[in-house]
């Protein structure tokens, strides 16, 4: 009788192994098989400018507390490890800043007449789609779509952004440069996350409505 026990234990054990491997397995695979997520992360007026006109962003660094914002993106920051970047917005990085781009990611800056490679970015002047579509099969973190409009637009368009995040700040430009101009009407979006930062700001985390993702 304890024989019998023992060995329907020793069964059941191999049972339960099996299955977690199994499910392990088929994770891991659908894991491996899973394309890159590629996701606009952008600051935004609450009347959805990211830049007045002449593309100045001094706005966003008027905030008495910008301590929210700097942690929210941090967080974020650490998620991605390639970037993809407009030529107006490298020019406002460039200019902003030490002259460095993101120097531990991989970036790419689309620019018609900028051409080859400096120590931080790789400028290119090809079909933004394909190189997209193909980069989103490689292994690898998450791609930041860091804009501005006309990458943003066309990347929507062609339904190759899986999530947006939007900082949400307390201001109204009246006039500026939008989030994105896209030639096709009403893409519906599903609000995954909100979180409220200090100095008003919101952040909000969507996907596309008809896509099925986890936050």
């Amino acid at each position: 009788m304890y024989f019998f026990i023992i060995n329907d234990l020793h069964h059941r054990i191999g049972i339960h192994i099996v299955l977690y491997l199994t499910k392990w397995n088929f994770l891991q695979g659908s894991f491996m098989n899973s394309k890159r997520e590629v996701i606009i992360f952008s600051a935004m007026s609450l009347d959805g400018f990211i830049a007045k006109p002449n593309h100045d962003i001094k706005w966003l660094f008027d905030l008495p507390d910008q301590k929210g914002c700097d942690n929210c993106f941090n967080e974020f920051y650490k998620t991605i490890d390639t970037t993809i970047i407009g030529r107006k917005t490298y020019d406002q990085i460039i200019n902003g800043g030490d002259g460095q781009v993101y120097a531990d990611k991989k970036n790419y800056v689309f620019s018609r007449t900028m051409k080859g490679a400096t120590e931080w970015v790789e400028f290119r002047n090809d079909d933004i789609v394909a190189f997209v579509k193909d980069l989103k099969t490689k292994p690898g973190k998450r791609i930041w779509i860091v804009g501005g409009n006309p990458i943003n637009s066309i990347l929507l368009e062609h339904e190759l952004v899986d999530k947006i995040q939007l900082q949400v700040f307390p201001i109204l430009l009246n006039h500026g440069i939008p989030l994105t101009s896209c030639n096709i009407e009403d893409i519906k979006l599903r609000l995954i996350q909100t979180m409220v930062l200090a100095g008003g700001v919101v952040d909000l985390l969507y996907a596309r409505e008809d896509w099925t993702v986890v936050a």
